[in-house]
């Protein structure tokens, strides 16, 4: 990891809250703290990216979605929001997490 901030995850940049931790580091996203878009966002999330749904798994009045590449993770959103949104596998979105929203640990 940069000491700016900044790492990279599979070729992908995350912009972190956490500037000073150097080395090998565990990431965590929390499903909930992922935001789907329909559209490129604006806004102060640092981390925006595009990426398909792969499939969709129903909670009650909750959905976990699957998404894809650039880095396969799982967003939860209210089924209100997928409804609203038209979420459905194989769609395309933007997605956005906040530099707070990524929990770090350092590895070793």
């Amino acid at each position: 990891m940069a000491s700016d901030g900044v790492t990279l995850v599979g070729g992908t940049e995350l912009h972190l809250a956490e500037p000073e931790v150097e080395g090998e580091v565990l990431l965590t996203i929390q499903p909930a703290a992922i935001s789907v878009h329909l559209s490129a966002p604006e806004g102060s999330p640092r981390n925006v990216w595009r990426t398909r749904v792969e499939r969709l798994e129903r909670l009650g009045g909750r959905v976990r979605l699957r998404l894809g590449d650039p880095l396969p993770l799982t967003a939860e959103v209210t089924e209100a929001a997928r409804s609203e949104l038209g979420l459905q596998a194989g769609a395309v979105v933007w997605v956005s997490v906040k530099a707070t929203e990524i929990g770090v640990q350092t590895v070793g």
